[in-house]
């Protein structure tokens, strides 16, 4: 591969080495090894489909999930293995290669360019759509949730660039208006390398998806919590909880990035009817064809929904 300088910063790709064939995911958590489940039975108020039930587990301790929904952030390690964050960080390269420069892969002003929608772009991703995260975010958002997974690649040997305080559904105003309810989200940040000073900690502030109305400067930063995930590392945020990341080092390395989105389905509705990617770069690779479960379920995950 060639190296491409792109917007301040220069690719460098790592040699990850040969793509495998499509694999099927074993995920490993740190969670309880005995299969401690949290679990709801759902009753969905849908008399269209007769009330239909449906049981959501979140395969974790009860203490770790009263963590996620309270604090609104909670870290597993090796969430997936080192040799399947290979994999997908392999594939995301790939893609990015093809994209780049043809409206696909979308730079980061100094710090690299994100790559979307990697469910529709290759079937290496495929088997997300039997993640264990998918039973969290049943848990926390409802039984109907859909999914969106993209990726973001940083550039190695860029000093200063960091990520200020933000949120990822920066939608309340003020007033706010009577029917209207802060979104919800569960977002999943699972690396595919390394993270560590000279690439810049993930700060985090526990409980401040409470605060919609929080501002940046008024941030307590002796409240925040330093994080330096490893590979094949998770972490579970509210799309709300105020985060930033500290400015990476010029020795800091190339590092990709991977997320997992959730929200309710019924807030997607009909927004990617059809199910054709977004960019129209890469071919359409149908997700149904490694699909093996009830296909409404793939239609909530893939934000097809339809009352």
């Amino acid at each position: 591969m060639r190296s491409r300088t792109m917007d301040g910063g220069t690719f460098r790709p790592i040699h990850r080495g040969k793509l495998s064939q499509p694999f099927l995911m074993g995920y490993d958590t740190s969670c309880d090894r005995g299969g401690i489940l949290v679990q709801a039975e759902y009753r969905m108020w849908d008399s269209f489909k007769g009330y239909p039930r449906r049981t959501a587990q979140a395969d974790m301790k009860a203490s770790q999930f009263e963590r996620i929904r309270d604090d609104g952030i909670l870290v597993v390690d090796g969430f997936i293995s080192g040799e399947i964050a290979e994999q997908f960080a392999l594939a995301i390269e790939r893609l990015a290669e093809l994209e780049l420069g043809k409206g696909g892969a979308r730079p980061v002003s100094g710090n690299g360019y994100y790559v979307r929608n990697l469910i529709e772009k290759d079937r290496v991703f495929h088997p997300l759509l039997r993640s264990k995260a998918i039973g969290i975010a049943r848990m926390l958002l409802g039984p109907r949730v859909s999914m969106r997974v993209d990726s973001r690649i940083a550039f190695a040997g860029i000093g200063g660039a960091g990520v200020p305080w933000h949120i990822h559904f920066p939608g309340v105003s003020e007033p706010s208006p009577p029917w209207f309810s802060p979104p919800h989200s569960l977002h999943c940040l699972i690396y595919l390398d390394d993270v560590g000073p000279d690439e810049g900690a993930l700060r985090v502030i526990p409980c401040s998806y409470t605060k919609p109305f929080l501002r940046p400067e008024e941030i307590d930063e002796g409240s925040a919590v330093s994080i330096l995930p490893r590979r094949g590392d998770c972490v579970f945020m509210h799309g709300n909880t105020w985060h930033r990341t500290d400015a990476s080092s010029e020795h800091a390395k190339q590092r990709t990035l991977m997320f997992l989105g959730f929200t309710a389905a019924w807030v997607q509705g009909d927004s990617n009817a059809g199910g054709q990617p977004r960019s129209g770069v890469v071919p359409y690779v149908d997700p149904s064809t490694s699909w093996e479960g009830d296909p409404e379920e793939l239609d909530e995950l893939l934000a097809r929904f339809r009352w």
